[in-house]
């Protein structure tokens, strides 16, 4: 028996090594749909990273003020174990956590900035998003309910004159073409519009492009942008907030998260003063 087992051992090495010469060989022998297969896998990943905006992430820190009232000799005692950590208490920090992701909070940053408006100009291979600086006009809907969305794209006219086309309203597209000026009143197909001049309107006026303005409902701009939050605790022991936006926008980022804090700060004064 030992020796029928030592004369298998080999021929099953020399079976192995036939099957992976033979497998090597199939390969070669098909070696032109193996470099299609990689050059198609890539070129789909190219694609893939073209058409995709890159998205920033802007940070802060929010300082959690302790309450010093009622404070005795007891409270520096607790502080002292709790540097022991024996014991601690971060309830009060947890609190303003959740606080700070309330769809509340979020609700009143997307009303300071009308977040619930976006806009958008043609890029070369994804919508490029203008906001602050770079954007040319501003409109406001005025008989649209919070509830309700809409979409139209403005075309520059010279001199202080815009045309707008494309209308939808909750989905459903509507014929028309309203040109009107600046500041004024326009009545169009979603309704009363008032166009008006932001900070990129020059460059925009000498190099016009169309400007799409989609408005979504206030319920849905405050979740996709709540979405788009994080808070998290620095540290255990610590009473400061860290922040996180992400944003295809660098600049809306920012102002997101200073109107988040500046919303915060306002609400806890309040309570304060309660």
């Amino acid at each position: 028996m030992p020796v029928s087992s030592n004369t298998s051992r080999p021929a099953a090495k020399a079976d192995d090594a036939v099957r992976i010469q033979d497998l090597y060989y199939l390969c070669l022998a098909r070696w032109k749909w193996f470099v299609l297969s990689l050059a198609v896998c890539l070129g789909v990943a190219v694609i893939y990273l073209l058409k995709t905006p890159p998205v920033y992430t802007r940070t802060a820190s929010l300082l959690i003020k302790e309450d010093a009232k009622g404070q005795s000799m007891s409270s520096d005692v607790g502080a002292a174990f709790a540097d022991l950590g024996l014991f601690q208490s971060s309830t009060n920090v947890n609190n303003e956590l959740i606080s700070l992701k309330s769809p509340a909070v979020m609700y009143d940053v997307v009303k300071r900035l009308h977040l619930d408006v976006d806009y958008t100009t043609e890029g070369t291979f994804y919508p490029q998003v203008r906001y602050g600086q770079n954007l040319p006009l501003t409109v406001a809907f005025a008989d649209l309910a919070d509830n309700e969305s809409a979409s139209l794209v403005v075309e520059s006219i010279r001199p202080q004159g815009v045309k707008l086309t494309a209308f939808t309203r909750n989905g459903e597209e509507l014929d028309g073409a309203v040109v009107g000026a600046l500041n004024d009143t326009l009545s169009t197909p979603v309704g009363k519009v008032v166009v008006r001049s932001a900070a990129a309107y020059p460059t925009w006026q000498q190099q016009p492009e169309l400007l799409t303005v989609s408005r979504s409902p206030l319920n849905a701009a405050v979740s996709r942008y709540a979405d788009g939050l994080g808070v998290t605790l620095n540290n255990e022991k610590a009473t400061i907030l860290d922040l996180s936006f992400r944003d295809v926008c660098i600049q809306r980022a920012e102002e997101i998260l200073n109107t988040l804090i500046a919303v915060y700060n306002e609400n806890w004064i309040k309570d304060k003063n309660q």
